[in-house]
């Protein structure tokens, strides 16, 4: 694996847990939402790195989440037109707007309680992974390589395998589908000699199920919040995007089932998309 892109992930992440403003944007949950994602990634192929400071983390990313969630639903609103019940639309995005500033109180306690066991922990991995990589050419050095490399190899043939032999797509197994999708995208972007093509099809495949996701979940949060008769209007608009970036996802899904992921070569990191087929 990219030891270098890995002590660079570890830094960045330890670096915005400090610096994150009071008041955070949309792009700044986003990315710190997205470098947890990633660092639990590496954690998930590093059984023997534990700690309370993983549960600090995942502890993070949670009200992270909710913060992130409000965000894409607000995003999703704002694309809809005013005729879609304006005085509904208005009053829902009012209220997503008040969650969120409670969201972000509940992110600012959780920074409080588990920023510095984590900007610790963090710290020493990077070190830790900066020691393997100087003395890659140690046999301590090639034997941590080497196992990081193995059990991110294992875990690419598996995801790859699930991908292939995945059942017929439907708005039941697709969230968990693009969680596939999103850790096989995260492992190989680690890689020394990553696929680009391969990497590219699953940005989009995950990008479109999650799009169809969010719509879903803001029905679903439409559904208790507004009332069926008087906004009607504007469920049914949510309504008909989610059903639109469904028919997107299940397209993005069935093209990347055609894709036929395949199983990787212990000698190499990747195999190029490409040479899929060639294969035995």
């Amino acid at each position: 694996m990219d030891t270098h892109s890995i002590q660079q992930l570890f830094r960045q992440l330890r670096r915005q847990l400090k610096d994150l403003p009071c008041s955070p944007d949309p792009r700044e949950i986003h990315r710190l939402r997205g470098r947890i994602r990633q660092v639990q990634v590496i954690l998930a192929n590093s059984p023997e790195i534990s700690g309370k400071w993983v549960e600090s983390l995942a502890a993070v990313r949670k009200a992270a989440g909710r913060v992130r969630d409000l965000d894409v639903f607000l995003e999703n609103l704002q694309t809809l037109p005013q005729s879609s019940g304006s005085n509904s639309l208005t009053q829902l995005q009012s209220r997503l707007r008040k969650s969120r500033k409670r969201s972000i109180r509940s992110l600012e306690k959780a920074l409080d309680r588990h920023r510095k066991p984590t900007r610790k922990a963090l710290s020493g991995l990077a070190r830790q992974v900066q020691i393997t990589s100087t003395h890659s050419t140690s046999s301590t050095g090639q034997s941590n390589s080497r196992i990081l490399a193995s059990k991110a190899h294992q875990n690419i043939t598996r995801l790859r395998k699930e991908i292939a032999q995945w059942p017929e797509p439907d708005d039941e197994n697709l969230h968990s589908l693009r969680k596939n999708v999103k850790t096989l995208r995260t492992l190989l972007q680690l890689m020394p000699d990553h696929d680009a093509d391969e990497i590219k099809i699953l940005g989009t495949a995950a990008a479109h199920m999650g799009q169809w996701h969010d719509w879903q979940r803001l029905a679903s949060l439409a559904c208790k919040r507004l009332d069926s008769s008087i906004d009607s209007a504007l469920l049914r608009q949510i309504e008909f995007n989610e059903d639109l970036h469904l028919e997107r996802a299940l397209e993005a899904a069935h093209a990347l089932r055609l894709a036929h992921p395949r199983p990787v070569k212990a000698t190499s990191d990747v195999i190029p998309f490409a040479n899929r087929h060639r294969v035995a």
